[in-house]
């Protein structure tokens, strides 16, 4: 078994543990660290049995949350849920996102942006992961290593955007980098041993990069599995001056 930073029996909660990033790392974890307890969010019922199945025999150090990333009072009961097993937490790591649903597809042009599809994105992609910090960031100990990871993306990078589009998702992305950097600044003057960033995962096989797949080459799609390793390995070498920060998947640092 691996040690993940030096921390024992670590205590882990994945955001988002049903999508494709999500339970990928929720699955490397299991099988490569040794883990006090791991809670996983989910947001549709119809996927726990997916989820519960993924877990195998490690269910018992595992428990599901429901949780609605658009829902303040559902944010603040899974944190309560939380709070009732463990006195602290290690690791929290924001992997749940929305790109599009039947609803909604990435605008290419400013004629395709509504104000429903620019809310739901900035709920769901950057308040929620805020408020996550707001409500379980009084669950890291001052005492004990501590890691904050928000699954960004690197079309959230103003300086690397060179294409436009995806208006919704790009300013939804920049805004939860925004917010981890901000939320780096205030933890570290509280949390000496805290670390916060913006993680990178590149184009990985879920439901979110389907319908795009066409136009990236094989050799740069991933499987859920392998970006689950990748991320955990930069992870796994982050140290108290990366707090902060905007990595990509390979270690290297994204610009804002």
């Amino acid at each position: 078994m691996k040690t993940l930073h030096g921390i024992d029996d670590a205590t882990l909660f994945i955001q988002g543990g049903t999508g494709g990033i999500g339970g990928g790392l929720v699955a490397y974890a299991l099988a490569n660290f040794s883990l006090k307890k791991v809670f996983i969010s989910y947001s549709n019922a119809d996927r726990l049995t997916g989820l519960k199945n993924l877990v195998k025999n490690k269910r018992d150090i595992c428990e599901f949350i429901h949780l609605d990333m658009e829902s303040d009072h559902s944010i603040e009961e899974a944190v309560g849920k939380v709070s009732e097993t463990s006195a602290y937490l290690d690791i929290l790591i924001n992997a749940g996102g929305f790109l599009h649903d039947s609803h909604t597809v990435p605008e290419k042009k400013l004629e395709d942006i509504t104000r429903n599809n620019l809310l739901k994105s900035f709920n769901i992609n950057a308040v929620g992961p805020l408020l996550m910090a707001r409500y379980l960031g009084r669950l890291f100990d001052k005492n004990r290593k501590s890691i904050m990871v928000n699954i960004s993306a690197k079309v959230g990078s103003i300086s690397d955007n060179h294409l436009g589009g995806w208006y919704s998702y790009r300013a939804a992305k920049a805004a939860l980098n925004m917010s981890t950097v901000n939320t780096s600044i205030e933890l570290k003057r509280k949390l000496p041993k805290h670390i916060c960033i913006a993680l990178h995962p590149g184009t990985t096989d879920t439901r979110l990069s389907k319908p795009f797949q066409r136009r990236v080459p094989s050799k740069q799609l991933s499987s859920p599995e392998q970006t689950a390793e990748r991320l955990w390995e930069v992870i796994a070498k982050l140290d108290y001056n990366d707090t902060g920060k905007f990595f990509s998947w390979d270690g290297s640092e994204i610009t804002w």
